[in-house]
């Protein structure tokens, strides 16, 4: 056993129940109304959370009016905070690149109106006053983050992975779009064009109820991960150095995974990767170091992020390339693998406890396969032959660079 498993083991936490998921008429007899799917996850929580996932994100976005996704979702939820006035309740918005993410949290009380006010905004009529306030806010931002190394180094990553599919393009973050080029025009033809109930997936989760219900409308269309026409979102990877003055140093490592790796696999695989390469304590000159799955329009991907002080930055890219390579070659087994697996299950369900958490899951688990992952069943399944299959599933990264020489 090497002294990175014993780390590994060492994190390990107890085990959290949580309700599993069916697939049965609402008992309430609440009305799809069209969607893709409506799902309602009881949960014991102080309020109540209603995400709605739309498919259109940044990578809708108009050729000449970059930020269209962006701003047409935050006007959006501007204009349902004015109209739910006194009620205890609050819309918010995000938008990543294949999808728009709304978070209606409200008090048991109120949810139903609040959802119903909600509702009728976000598939209603674009404001354009709401879109010009929503503009010049995001505009302001842009100006003072110009220059910003953290904002060039987004944009030239987005340069790195553009390939056909133009994989990671755009950001959830207004600052780091070109949102002067988008209008009222354009927040207007895009939500009438992708603002669509029946590509939508709506999750109530809360004290809604005391079993887990979903009902099914038109088969969900809007999948994460987009139409797939090869094993990997590319097969050949490919390294950038970007040279600049700066005070310290940011790096990507972006692995294609293959089509068709199970999702709870991919996940447990992550978390192990993560405990490599952002242990705690953390590495020395280390500033952040950050592991996110991504669907993209090619695909999914394993994106690692990581700033670094500049003299520890080309030992730790180096350092980390090869560890994941140790971990893909030689994945734990027996007692390793057993620590490993109690400690993903243990971290992995106390997220899902969170109602926020579990209704975005729940959603992109909808729009990606149609139905709703049973966590606690998926992680107790697990064998080293799974993670073995899914560490196996990782192709050739795409390696960014960003910094002093």
């Amino acid at each position: 056993m090497t002294v990175r498993w014993i780390a590994i083991c060492l994190l390990a936490l107890p085990a959290i129940a949580l309700p599993a998921s069916g697939r049965t008429a609402l008992a309430d007899g609440s009305q799809n109304r069209e969607y893709a799917a409506l799902h309602f996850e009881p949960r014991a929580a102080a309020g109540v959370v209603v995400t709605l996932t739309v498919p259109a994100g940044s990578a809708h976005d108009p050729e000449d009016g970059r930020g269209t996704a962006a701003l047409t979702a935050r006007t959006t939820a501007h204009q349902a905070n004015v109209l739910l006035g006194e009620l205890s309740a609050e819309l918010s918005a995000e938008t990543e690149r294949l999808h728009t993410r709304f978070r209606l949290l409200s008090s048991p009380a109120d949810w139903r109106e609040a959802w119903r006010i909600s509702e009728s905004v976000v598939f209603g009529a674009l404001d354009a006053a709401s879109f010009d306030r929503t503009r010049s806010k995001a505009l302001a931002d842009e100006t003072f983050s110009f220059g910003s190394p953290v904002a060039s180094f987004e944009a030239e990553l987005d340069a790195l992975l553009a390939t056909g599919d133009d994989l990671l393009h755009g950001s959830t973050n207004l600052g780091e779009t070109n949102s002067s080029s988008s209008s009222f025009a354009d927040g207007d033809s895009f939500k009438r064009r992708y603002y669509r109930r029946e590509l939508s997936v709506v999750v109530v989760t809360g004290p809604v109820g005391s079993s887990a219900e979903t009902r099914v409308g038109s088969d969900p269309s809007g999948t994460a991960s987009g139409a797939i026409s090869s094993s990997h979102p590319w097969m050949i990877g490919g390294r950038l150095d970007r040279r600049r003055e700066v005070t310290a140093s940011w790096m990507a490592i972006v692995y294609p995974i293959a089509a068709g790796t199970p999702r709870t696999a991919l996940e447990f695989a992550v978390a192990l990767l993560r405990s490599v390469l952002d242990p705690d304590p953390p590495v020395p000159g280390s500033h952040d170091v950050e592991l996110k799955i991504r669907d993209v329009s090619g695909g999914t991907v394993v994106l690692v992020r990581a700033a670094f002080h500049p003299d520890r930055a080309r030992q730790w890219l180096s350092w980390s390339l090869a560890a994941v390579e140790e971990l893909i070659d030689e994945p734990p087994t027996d007692e390793p693998f057993r620590w490993a697996l109690r400690s993903f299950r243990g971290r992995r369900l106390l997220e899902d406890g969170d109602v926020a958490f579990a209704g975005a899951r729940i959603g992109d688990d909808l729009l990606r396969g149609g139905t709703v992952r049973d966590l606690p069943a998926e992680i107790a399944a697990l064998s080293p032959g799974a993670l073995a299959s899914a560490l196996g599933a990782f192709g050739s990264p795409r390696i960014l660079t960003f910094g002093p020489g």
